[in-house]
């Protein structure tokens, strides 16, 4: 990362490597902060970042070195990609960097910037940061620091090799150079992320007819108690304090309990994605687990050994469901108001996971339950989570 105080770098680095992980990359971040609070302390003076002062420059150097040591190390034994989260704002600074990778076979660096003109997008980023930072300092003194930084500030340039430069929050996309598949992943991912999150509230369908008599996949229609739940779903959007329903998107999967979940809601801002369908359990669609069990034994034990993976006969896995919600994902990213999604729970687990961050071999067993509208809203160190609870009924299996 590449940028000055308050113009999103920590929430950018840690989205993508939030992405990248769901995607199934090895992936981590690095926080240049964690280690200037490990080796120095918190609440330092603004005098600390006073880039004519050689003992602090010298200080600032040796936790840059260590941290890129750290991600170094990582690379070399498990993993694929290392985000290094700080403002490495001079030339100098990356060129420590860029020298270090080149003593390793295979090393790629793709600079990311992240540069604000608008001044009421550092506002906004400043707002994220007072609310989620652990170590954020507000006033005069970050006022100093800023001036700092920005005394010395070098822009990235053509010779320093590839890189993306986002100009306020996401407005628009410089690329130079970005070649390769991963790459090309993480510029796609850039192209459509705005570091102003807006909450997405995400819902399972009501119960279906399906649910009460307990079989897997097929697309049955609501059943009474699924029917109440639609009802009292429009009652929440047109009332609750956390759905601002003038500004609200709403998404669908295309299955029947979902569109009629969501009939009633307001269709001026609402949109059907295919990819929001539920897995696809092949062979055993319209079966019970029971029935799955006695007639594809082998393949109920293969589910059993391994749910994130297990692919259904003529059906599909967990990980099939994360490939075509990619585009959902980008799309998520895009939007500027808060979102809807009323969608399945094979699904919703997967799109909770990467929200949360969660690991992808816990996604089979989330729980995402039937009645509830689950809240999250993405911060630069983190995601807050509520959940709503509407009606008091969630008791039949599902095809996750």
């Amino acid at each position: 990362m590449v940028g000055l105080p308050g113009t999103g770098k920590t929430y950018i680095s840690r989205k993508v490597a939030r992405y990248l992980r769901w995607i199934n990359y090895r992936t981590r971040a690095f926080s240049l902060a964690r280690y200037r609070n490990a080796r120095c302390g918190t609440g330092l003076k603004a005098e600390f970042y006073d880039t004519n002062d050689d003992q602090t420059v010298a200080a600032r150097l040796e936790i840059l070195a260590a941290a890129v040591e750290d991600m170094i190390t990582y690379l070399l034994r498990a993993g694929e990609v290392a985000i290094l989260d700080g403002t490495n704002f001079t030339k100098q600074r990356r060129q420590l960097i860029r020298d270090r990778a080149a003593q390793e076979d295979g090393f790629e660096i793709l600079w990311i910037e992240s540069i604000c003109n608008d001044l009421s997008v550092v506002d906004q980023n400043l707002e994220g940061l007072r609310e989620s930072s652990p170590d954020f300092i507000d006033g005069e003194d970050f006022g100093q620091r800023l001036d700092y930084y920005r005394a010395a500030y070098e822009t990235l340039e053509t010779d320093e090799g590839s890189y993306v430069k986002s100009y306020d929050g996401g407005v628009r996309i410089e690329i130079h150079n970005a070649q390769g598949f991963v790459p090309t992943k993480i510029t796609s991912f850039l192209m459509n992320l705005h570091v102003q999150g807006k909450p997405v509230f995400i819902s399972r369908h009501g119960e279906s007819m399906f649910n009460t008599q307990g079989l897997i996949g097929g697309d049955p229609p609501l059943s009474p108690l699924g029917e109440e739940y639609a009802k009292v779903l429009v009652d929440y959007v047109q009332q609750s304090e956390e759905l601002p329903n003038d500004e609200l998107c709403v998404w669908s999967s295309t299955m029947r309990r979902a569109r009629q979940t969501a009939a009633e809601i307001d269709k001026s801002r609402y949109v059907e994605w295919r990819a929001l369908r539920e897995i696809e359990v092949g062979v055993c669609d319209g079966l019970t687990y029971a029935q799955v069990k006695a007639s594809f034994p082998e393949e109920y034990r293969a589910r059993e050994q391994d749910k994130l993976r297990y692919r259904y006969p003529r059906g599909e896995s967990y990980l099939d469901i994360i490939a075509r919600l990619e585009p959902v994902i980008f799309e998520m990213e895009r939007q500027k108001a808060p979102l809807l999604i009323i969608a399945h729970q094979a699904v919703l687990r997967c799109l909770y996971a990467y929200f949360l961050d969660l690991p992808s071999e816990e996604i089979p067993y989330l729980s995402i339950p039937l009645h509830t509208v689950i809240k999250l809203t993405p911060q630069a160190f983190g995601c807050n989570e509520k959940r709503f609870k509407l009606l008091d009924d969630d008791t039949h299996p599902s095809a996750g």
